[in-house]
């Protein structure tokens, strides 16, 4: 296949699988690692895997993870990861588990692994990171003509994996927002019929004021004109008295009762 032409639609699309499937073939590997440096430690951030069946729906599988520290890491020979490291330069083992320095590694021994190409990633202010790929049952699967290709699949699996932290945590925000919108508009609710309960509770000690006002009136009303009947009898009675023949005295208590009565 042609990896150049490749790896520029690999810039144009953002990594599709069926894009990176036939790249990682054609470089021969069957499953990898990518790491990432922060601060001063490294940290896993996704695990390949490419599965041999030709009818398998998904023949790659890109499992992004949650920044696992490389000393914490099962699934990679930390001998190789850590050589490749040190000397900033890519590692080829054409069979790991033949003699050498990492023949002994645990991971090497325990899963048989064959072919190793690891390769750090190395951007201006020094490693960035590391890829970090395999053949368990091929020899001589990795040669130095992969390198360039290796290393630009790094970076683009990187871009990659950013944009996925950023979409996480896009969504998390987007997520918290709705939350934080959702809670304000019950907040809202809550606090409309708060005013609306009080709203009627006013309305009513209103009317009730309004009607004890207006019993008020009427009692006082009503009360007057039961005061006030008799009341123009005494003092039509008075005025009839104070016309007929009266001594002093009577005349003075008539007196008195039609001044109390202006």
């Amino acid at each position: 296949m042609n990896i150049e032409k490749t790896l520029r639609d690999l810039y144009q699309h953002n990594i599709p699988k069926e894009l990176l499937l036939p790249l990682l073939q054609d470089i021969g590997a069957t499953g990898g690692v990518l790491i990432f440096k922060k601060g001063s430690n490294y940290y896993a951030k996704a695990k390949i895997e490419i599965r041999s069946l030709e009818n398998e729906k998904n023949p790659i599988d890109i499992d992004i993870l949650l920044s696992i520290p490389f000393k914490k890491c099962t699934f990679i020979p930390h001998s190789v990861v850590r050589h490749a490291l040190e000397t900033k330069k890519t590692v080829i083992l054409d069979d790991a588990t033949k003699g050498g320095i990492f023949a002994k590694d645990p991971y090497i021994c325990k899963k048989k692994i064959r072919s190793i190409i690891c390769s750090p990633i190395v951007g201006k202010d020094g490693i960035t990171g590391l890829l970090y790929l395999e053949n368990a049952s091929k020899k001589c699967a990795f040669s130095l003509e992969n390198t360039r290709a290796l290393k630009l699949l790094s970076f683009q699996i990187i871009i990659c994996i950013e944009n996925a932290h950023l979409y996480k945590n896009l969504k998390r925000s987007r997520d918290k927002l709705f939350k934080w919108n959702e809670m304000l508009e019950q907040t809202v609710t809550s606090r409309t019929m708060e005013l609306q309960k009080i709203n009627e509770q006013l309305t009513i000690a209103k009317d009730t004021a309004v009607a004890a006002s207006r019993a008020k009136n009427d009692f006082l009303s009503a009360m007057s004109h039961e005061i006030r009947t008799p009341m123009y009898g005494i003092i039509g009675m008075a005025e009839l008295l104070s016309k007929t023949p009266l001594n002093s005295e009577q005349k003075e208590h008539v007196s008195i009762i039609q001044e109390s009565s202006e």
